[in-house]
């Protein structure tokens, strides 16, 4: 499916009519749309549902050791503590990267047959590209919006 298109001819048509929504607009166009732009859509448009949620290491970092703290001041030593953690766990993960990927949680697997049943239904033409589009966008959404 060409992003441009489906960009130009099913969400461009349903925004209102504001000047500064039709700059927005013009900003994603000439940013993200087109081959020649800045971020063209064969950096960030893909259709497999293994991509991460995160393509920002930092941010997934940051992440990771937010989740590891129970209050909002923790002490050096639990810092320290934590970031050991951390150098542990990822040399860990790095000697055994080779020898076995992760399987997909029930959750994913779920989440990715539900992705394959609505592309499969876009591609036998049982539903249309604007059809396809709205509920195909859910797919970073919690588990319950499913």
């Amino acid at each position: 499916m060409d992003v441009f298109e489906s960009f130009a001819f099913d969400i461009t048509l349903e925004a209102p009519v504001d000047e500064r929504i039709d700059s927005y607009l013009d900003n994603l166009v000439k940013t993200y749309m087109h081959s020649s732009s800045l971020f063209p859509p064969t950096v960030w448009a893909s259709s497999g549902f293994n991509i991460k949620t995160t393509t920002n290491g930092c941010e997934a970092f940051h992440k990771q050791l937010n989740s590891m703290f129970y209050s909002s001041h923790p002490t050096a030593f639990e810092l320290v503590h934590r970031l050991q953690d951390v150098i542990f766990e990822s040399g860990f993960k790095m000697r055994g990267a080779d020898d076995t990927a992760r399987s997909k949680t029930a959750t994913e697997r779920k989440k990715a047959a539900w992705i394959e049943g609505i592309k499969t239904q876009f591609e036998d033409l049982t539903i249309d590209r604007k059809v396809y589009l709205r509920r195909i966008s859910c797919t970073g959404l919690p588990a319950t919006h499913l």
